[in-house]
């Protein structure tokens, strides 16, 4: 600890006496000086020891052997909205979790000394998650409970997105599947009707019925369409968006429901374009998410009850774009308005809802430069409203179609159709052979290639599909061997499907199945120009 040094001042020797008194003072003089620092050492690492509990991003708490909290940090006060000191000798799962009987029991496990797992709980009235872990403190038998406790609502928001995310691409694996078999059926029964609505009227064959049978499969293939667009799961292509569209495309993948829960759907749209820049598949799953919601709400009036929603276009007071969802249900209490757009809020039952369709929705639009807003009407239910600014275009002007040659009839070309479906084969060649072309069909693209090489066609129909082996398709090979070819084919695809490969990076000819005629004559008289 040190030194003592002692002199007297006549000079004269220490006695024994004075040797053992100046002995002992030095002794307790060091045990003293020991103690000092020792105390400076305990304070120290106590204001250490108080630094750290309270910069600790998570809640912590010691509760006492009756269940009260005898000490909080900052990060708990801050969760519980209360201060420090107001938490102490409160009960802790009364003060923050509304008295779970879980979390009185996670605390019970850990006095008796039993390891437990992490408990997730949401606490009433609130859209947090929380997860709890407790550990017995060392000392009595009967001690404190250390409890920790964080705040996970964003990484379960994230875990819920990411799942929403894999589902979705499962889905959207499944529906491209189911849109390819059912499309090619479609596009015969559509472009028949088609073809026998061109020729004059026939009395075993009325009018009405055959356009009932054309306009009901085109019906048929727009909702595999919307089923394979709303699929699809991407980067978000912003492009110009007619929000009437969206309204119309979002109505076809609901029409059963609402008629299974017997809900009328009124649609006030407004009678000019409502064009806004975004990305239609997700405004659509906004609109989807909306309409769910209401759908659940009118659902839940008394039996008898007529039932309605409203969707509507229109352009509101600010000359911006605007797309509302009204129900006639009970509408949004007051106490729960300002968490509607919060992540895991949610008035359903459990296990009816996660709590994400709003907060998701919320995001989607705030990420196009618009609001989404929640507003009671005066004659009751609940409106969400859609407002996105406006998109202003420019009507293009109309162009009068390229007449043939001079005696009213196409030159004869020569066509190659390469599609599994013989079906499509016997419309295409019922649309083409009367104008004096000559039509070959062919069901795989290993046949289509080894014509193409044999002799040269004007046009070629080709199923995006169609394969010359397992892992190569026909449009490729054909224009790996013909590159000249792009300007003459025409690659028949489900709904908007990205083209795969190398056809991504070409400017090729494409069409829609089922394709409309009139639409895949358009193309082909441009390519014969």
């Amino acid at each position: 600890m040190g030194a003592l040094a002692v002199a007297d001042r006549q000079g004269g020797p220490l006695s024994t006496e004075d040797l053992w008194l100046f002995s002992t003072v030095a002794t307790n003089a060091s045990v003293v000086l020991a103690n000092s620092r020792l105390y400076e050492m305990v304070r120290q690492s106590e204001t250490e020891w108080e630094t750290t509990f309270n910069a600790l991003a998570e809640g912590i708490a010691v509760v006492g052997p009756t269940g009260a909290v005898l000490r909080a940090n900052r990060a708990l006060a801050a969760l519980a909205g209360v201060s420090e000191s107001e938490l102490v000798g409160r009960n802790l799962d009364r003060m923050i979790f509304g008295d779970l009987e879980a979390v009185a029991g996670l605390i019970e496990a850990a006095y008796r000394g039993e390891r437990t797992a992490p408990l997730v709980v949401r606490p009433e009235d609130s859209h947090r998650v929380l997860r709890l872990t407790a550990a017995p403190l060392a000392g009595t038998e009967r001690g404190s409970v250390v409890v920790l406790i964080e705040d996970v609502t964003e990484q379960r928001l994230l875990e819920a997105q990411l799942i929403q995310s894999d589902k979705m691409a499962s889905i959207g694996q499944l529906v491209s599947g189911v849109a390819h078999e059912l499309n090619n059926p479609l596009t015969s029964i559509a472009g028949l009707a088609e073809l026998l609505l061109e020729r004059p009227p026939h009395p075993e064959l009325p009018r009405e019925h055959l356009r009932v049978i054309h306009d009901q499969a085109e019906r048929a293939g727009r909702i595999v369409r919307n089923l394979l667009t709303f699929a699809r799961k991407g980067v978000a292509e912003k492009a110009a968006v007619d929000l009437r569209e969206v309204v119309a495309r979002t109505s076809l993948l609901i029409t059963y429901e609402l008629q299974l829960h017997g809900i009328e759907l009124e649609s006030d749209l407004s009678p000019d374009s409502v064009m806004v820049l975004g990305d239609r598949y997700e405004l659509q799953q906004v609109l989807l998410n909306l309409v769910t919601n209401a759908v659940q709400a009118v659902t839940g009036l008394p039996e008898g009850r007529h039932r309605q929603i409203t969707l509507s276009t229109g352009l509101n007071e600010d000359g911006k774009a605007s797309l509302r969802v009204r129900d006639n249900g009970p509408g949004v209490p007051v106490d729960q308005v300002p968490y509607l757009f919060t992540p895991f809020f949610t008035t359903k039952a459990p296990g009816e809802g996660t709590g994400l369709g709003l907060s998701l929705s919320y995001g989607l639009v705030k990420a196009h430069g618009g609001v989404l807003e929640y507003e009671a009407p005066p004659q009751g239910g609940a409106e969400f409203r859609v407002t996105l600014p406006l998109l202003e275009t420019e009507i293009p002007e109309s162009v009068d179609p390229v007449p043939h040659g001079g005696n009213g009839r196409a030159l004869e070309r020569r066509i190659l159709i390469v599609d599994e479906d013989p079906a499509v084969h016997r419309l295409l060649t019922a649309l083409f052979t009367p104008e004096g072309h000559a039509v070959e069909a062919v069901r795989s693209g290993e046949q289509g290639l080894r014509l193409a090489r044999e002799r040269t066609y004007d046009l070629i129909i080709a199923d995006v599909h169609a394969a010359t082996g397992p892992a190569e398709l026909f449009a490729e090979a054909l224009l790996e061997a013909f590159p000249a070819a792009s300007a003459r084919l025409v690659v028949a695809c489900s709904g908007e499907e990205e083209l795969p490969g190398p056809l991504a990076r070409r400017p090729l000819h494409r069409v829609r199945k089922p394709f409309n005629l009139r639409d895949l004559k358009a193309v082909a008289d441009e390519i014969f120009q």
